[in-house]
């Protein structure tokens, strides 16, 4: 954009890359709440846009925004994986690689086809984990938090699996189960205040306030602005009959 595109429509912008859908995913964003990704091309560079409704300071839409991530080296990646395993479909490296590249174009049911098919003969913690990532990234989130548990159970030392367990099993009620979870990852990596606050809520959620009131404010150390730890650190303020400090939390 240049200066004198401010206040000019949208149609008129939408010429210079080929996204004939442009309009009508901004529509969709601004009247369906619903974001949108879309793979287009300016010239001979690719963009994967990214559509969002804009909220106002009082949580209003007052319109939509796009972002343009350049994404030119991944599509010639995926272009030169695929004709590597065009040549020798055997290539398991190359095939994984091609999942990674699929799931950093926004694109997990692709990837995750790409990962099956090595899937039995290279059963490794980061086959496992991107697996799961994929998974999750299309909804199926018990088969994603199965894929994450085999990852840890060949490489325990994975700290991000060990969130995403932490993170599924609490979505899942397991309440228990995340807790474990949570502290392996806190173990293992101490300085992420949203593996704190998670802990947090499976702790309140089994009536251990003062464990959770200290994982909030952990949390809370980490990240003193964080507003999910917040809201929680005052709703465990609440239940301790912590009123007035509680109170200074909303």
């Amino acid at each position: 954009l240049i200066p004198s595109d401010v206040g000019r429509p949208l149609s008129d912008l939408a010429g210079r890359i080929e996204y004939p859908e442009m309009m009508r995913d901004a529509q969709r964003a601004s009247d369906q709440l619903e974001q949108s990704n879309r793979e287009v091309r300016a010239g001979d560079r690719w963009f994967l846009a990214r559509v969002l409704p804009y909220r106002t300071a009082d949580d209003r839409i007052g319109g939509v925004v796009f972002t343009f991530l350049d994404i030119t080296s991944r599509r010639l990646a995926e272009s030169a994986l695929r004709e590597l395993l065009r040549q020798a479909p055997g290539e398991s490296r190359a095939r994984q690689l091609l999942g990674v590249t699929l799931l950093e174009l926004q694109r997990p049911a692709e990837a995750l086809a790409q990962f099956d098919a090595i899937a039995a003969h290279m059963p490794s913690p980061q086959l496992h984990f991107n697996r799961a990532i994929a998974l999750r990234a299309i909804g199926r989130d018990a088969e994603a938090l199965a894929a994450f548990e085999n990852a840890v159970a060949l490489a325990p030392d994975i700290v991000s699996a060990w969130e995403q367990i932490g993170r599924l099993r609490l979505q899942l009620e397991r309440n228990e189960a995340a807790i474990e979870a949570l502290q392996r990852a806190i173990a293992l990596q101490p300085r992420r205040a949203a593996t704190h606050n998670e802990l947090g809520v499976a702790l309140h959620r089994l009536g251990r306030t003062e464990a959770a009131l200290a994982a909030f404010d952990a949390a809370l150390a980490l990240q003193p602005a964080d507003a999910d730890a917040l809201n929680n650190r005052g709703n465990a303020l609440h239940d301790l009959r912590h009123m007035h400090e509680a109170l200074a939390c909303f």
